[in-house]
């Protein structure tokens, strides 16, 4: 019998057919490739020099070329070679730069003081203080054998007399006389020629948008104690909280009894504070008041190894990370919540303990979320973001049992209502830095060392250039 064996024959693709494949394949690959893309930071400006004073605003990077930064700066094309106070810009997706304002010679934009620098959306305009030089010493906390214990409210109660009669007391009476007034400018972000928007006569001024908080200083006593081998200062709180309007020029107290030297921390909404309590209470109370009217809201009290690094208004409530100092031994290493130090060692690390809230009537405290312990501190900076829709924040990822040779942050969402949680968006390329959120993205700064073909060959290091580049996450809005 003869085996016959049949045959099929294959038939050739067309050449249409085959089109057809490969452009289906390569819609395929495209939105695949968009689809991951989106999720990828945007890498957007490069800059010759490791910069975080940088600020962005409506598609550009401002910076400022002070006559107290003359230093001839690359990343700002040569304006440090000049004295001249300068504010230049440059879209964030490169292109030239160019001059907003030139203050000249005689002046000092001291962008490196918070508060200092403010950007407003509504009329698109820049608010920058001109401070002057002033020379002098601080007191107490200076360099001493001593351990300094830090700043407390001026002692009234018997118990502070009591400690007192046994310790030395060095009491200096300050007196508002020799306070200079600043001149707070505005200019289009445009560009053009500065215009005074306000005098004020304070050292102690914070812009938010168009709007000034400022202490208004009065006769203060500063005592600088020392007991034993420990030393603190303490201060009389006899000032005021002033709110100004820089457009409308109406002004208000927003509360009385301030010290003189209270830090006022600028958010995107208003302005945060803490008031110490006599010695020896480490715990402070801390205060917001918003820029819209300058009122105020007390937020409770601080622990002493409490901090506040963040603040934003969102939905009629106040919102804020309370970051605890937590202290590291040997003995009290665990995995997930403490990071290895040596034997016989003691260290530190922050980790973000709570989410908290209250409504700007000052009713409602609450703690809005518990953070788990592979977070750490929140970034420095503007790290917590109202958007339309949701809040957002940038916060340390600390994983358990991980050693990290560089410091990884997350982009995270806040869920507020209940059942209230974090939901992280996005991990950030190690060694982020300088966060700064803008119409419903977060900015970020990477720095970066270029280095020539030939050097990464011969592994040589000399020649190694310090860059500096901007990146950008869009926010699900």
């Amino acid at each position: 019998m003869t085996n016959r064996v049949a045959k099929t024959a294959v038939r050739p693709l067309d050449k249409k057919t085959v089109a057809i494949q490969l452009i289906v394949t390569a819609f395929i690959v495209l939105v695949a490739w968009l689809a991951w893309s989106h999720t990828q930071p945007e890498k957007l400006l490069k800059s010759d020099v490791q910069n975080g004073s940088a600020t962005v605003f409506q598609g550009e990077v401002y910076e400022v070329a002070s006559s107290s930064d003359f230093t001839g700066n690359a990343h700002l094309g040569g304006l440090g070679k000049s004295p001249d106070a300068k504010i230049v810009a440059r879209p964030i997706a490169g292109g030239p730069q160019r001059v907003v304002v030139n203050e000249g010679p005689l002046f000092s934009l001291e962008y490196r003081v918070p508060g200092s620098f403010s950007t407003c959306a509504a009329n698109r305009s820049l608010y920058y203080v001109l401070r002057p030089i002033v020379k002098g010493s601080s007191i107490g906390g200076g360099a001493s054998s001593l351990h300094y214990l830090g700043q407390f409210a001026a002692g009234k109660s018997a118990h502070s007399q009591t400690i007192h009669a046994s310790a030395k007391v060095v009491r200096h009476v300050w007196r508002p006389a020799a306070v200079p007034l600043l001149r707070i400018r505005r200019v289009a972000a445009s560009g053009g020629a500065g215009t005074d928007v306000a005098k004020i006569p304070s050292d102690n001024v914070t812009i938010v948008g168009q709007h000034a908080f400022w202490i208004r200083r009065k006769s203060d006593v500063i005592s600088t104690v020392t007991k034993g081998e420990t030393e603190w200062t303490e201060y009389t709180s006899n000032s005021d909280l002033m709110w100004t309007d820089l457009e409308t020029h109406s002004e208000r107290c927003v509360r009385n009894g301030v010290s003189a030297t209270a830090q006022l921390i600028a958010s995107d909404s208003g302005v945060y504070w803490t008031e110490p309590h006599e010695f020896p209470d480490a715990s402070k109370d801390l205060y917001y008041a918003s820029a819209t009217d300058g009122a105020s809201v007390p937020l409770g009290t601080l622990d002493a190894n409490a901090k506040v690094t963040c603040c934003a208004e969102w939905k009629g409530s106040v919102y804020w990370f309370v970051d605890l100092q937590q202290t590291v031994t040997n003995a009290s290493v665990e995995a997930g919540k403490f990071v290895a130090v040596p034997l016989d060692s003691t260290s530190s690390r922050t980790v973000a303990g709570r989410l908290m809230a209250v409504d700007l009537d000052g009713k409602n405290l609450r703690t809005v979320v518990q953070l788990k312990n592979s977070y750490g501190a929140t970034a420095t900076g503007q790290s917590l973001y109202a958007g339309r829709k949701s809040l957002y924040a940038v916060l340390q990822y600390m994983p358990a049992a991980q050693a990290q040779t560089h410091t990884v942050f997350e982009l995270v969402q806040v869920q507020t209502a209940p059942p209230c949680a974090i939901q992280t968006l996005q991990r950030l390329p190690p060694n982020a830095r300088s966060f700064s959120f803008d119409q419903s993205c977060l900015y970020f700064h990477v720095p970066t060392t270029d280095r020539s073909l030939l050097a990464t060959l011969l592994d040589e290091h000399q020649d190694d250039h310090p860059s500096d580049t901007l990146y950008r996450i869009r926010l699900p809005e």
